[in-house]
């Protein structure tokens, strides 16, 4: 017979497990932010550009976009932003975030247009994560699903156009 001290023992356990799966640590995530940088130009594939954000929400791009999914490699800034602009969501992950957590980010790209992927380099703000659409952006201290999930729910399908930028 199990004693209440074990079931509550129990039950604390169940819970610091949920609480792992979705994250494997304490994540914070700023509100969603409206940035639109100016240069909303296409550019020939190598051209030197920089963003004064990272990761960029807009700007100077290349085309094309490349495909939505996972990618084990980094985009480069100007292909972000193509995908971006034609209503892309990118969820872009640091190097130092845990493999789980990267594994747990991957499970939500898709081809409706969700791309997971390396970060191109260092976010703002020391964020381990972020996460992208046409001139919105969110960053993280680490992975929240949640955060995740409703921003890809919101932004996906959000183009230029929907903007007039």
């Amino acid at each position: 017979m199990i004693g209440r001290r074990a079931l509550g023992l129990l039950a604390m356990a169940s819970l610091a497990a949920t609480a792992c799966s979705q994250s494997s640590g304490a994540a914070a995530c700023s509100e969603p932010e409206r940035i639109v940088e100016a240069g909303n130009v296409h550019v020939l594939p190598g051209a030197e550009v920089t963003f004064d954000l990272s990761p960029p929400t807009s700007g100077p791009h290349e085309i094309p976009a490349p495909p939505a999914g996972v990618h084990d490699d980094p985009i480069s800034e100007p292909r972000q932003v193509a995908a971006i602009e034609s209503g892309m969501v990118i969820l872009q992950h640091g190097s130092e975030v845990a493999a789980a957590d990267v594994h747990m980010l991957r499970a939500l790209a898709d081809d409706r247009g969700v791309i997971v992927a390396p970060g191109a380099r260092a976010f703002d703000d020391g964020a381990s994560i972020a996460f992208t659409a046409w001139g919105t952006r969110q960053l993280c201290s680490g992975l929240d699903l949640a955060a995740a999930e409703s921003f890809v729910d919101r932004y996906l399908g959000v183009s230029s156009l929907d903007h007039g930028d």
